[in-house]
């Protein structure tokens, strides 16, 4: 049978938080990212896990932390066509929600900076000139950091990740701080030039931002009654556009 070029599948087996007050151990969970449906969308109230669920995709197979206060413990698997995952900083990209850029420097600088600090070779100016195209960028790369608005540093940051050619893409709140209208139209982008070499994990208050998307799998992080998070209690394969016109996602 033939296999998809690019299927990313997310095991989580084990995830407990814990504090002086409250603890939390999540349900197993799984699900499949390929061609078919490229994106997954984690949604949820601030608090509730989403960009620590995030961060595990950087650590190895059982694994613990502090983090605030709370302690991390989990066990997850993660597996890119069929073969499992232990070091996966070599495929994963990472556009956090408060990135760092070299001050005093310009959009391209920035953008060619990680090369460097990794050994590599520096990218090929075209693929400089593309990857700013599609975030508009390209009539301001030669400005410097301290002259970009917040839109236009996050969309800096999602294209220094691009750039490097991650199979598995985390985007982590980042087309929050953009309008809708250009969130929409950077989604539509990433899926017309990245998908036959990436599957997106999207953290989002906005499911509406991937309205151009026909399908995405969707992680709910809820808070229950008691005040506790409930870290993904559901996966479901949402039709973003159909919902988006009865007005259902926001």
């Amino acid at each position: 049978m033939k296999t998809d070029p690019l299927e990313l599948r997310i095991t989580l087996k084990k995830f407990y938080l814990s504090d002086h007050n409250h603890s939390l151990e999540i349900q197993p969970f799984e699900f499949t990212v390929d061609s078919n449906i490229p994106f997954a969308a984690i949604t949820g109230p601030s608090g509730a896990g989403k960009t620590t669920f995030c961060r595990t995709f950087f650590h190895h197979y059982i694994n613990s932390w502090i983090e605030d206060g709370c302690e991390v413990q989990f066990e997850k698997l993660y597996s890119l066509n069929g073969i499992a995952l232990n070091h996966t900083k070599d495929v994963v990209g990472y556009a956090p929600q408060r990135p760092f850029f070299l001050p005093n420097k310009t959009i391209h600088e920035n953008l060619c900076a990680p090369f460097g600090w990794k050994g590599k070779s520096a990218p090929l100016q075209s693929d400089v000139e593309k990857v700013c195209q599609i975030f508009f960028l390209d009539r301001t790369i030669n400005r410097h950091i301290s002259d970009l608005s917040a839109g236009e540093l996050q969309r800096l940051n999602l294209a220094r990740m691009l750039l490097a050619g991650p199979q598995i893409a985390i985007i982590d709140e980042c087309l929050t701080s953009l309008d809708q209208e250009l969130a929409s139209q950077i989604v539509k982008n990433l899926h017309e030039n990245y998908t036959d070499h990436s599957r997106f994990l999207i953290v989002t208050h906005r499911l509406t931002d991937l309205s151009y998307v026909p399908h995405v799998w969707v992680r709910f992080a809820l808070e229950e009654n008691s005040g506790d998070p409930a870290f993904f209690q559901k996966s479901v394969k949402v039709n973003i556009r159909e919902n988006v016109k009865q007005n259902n996602l926001s």
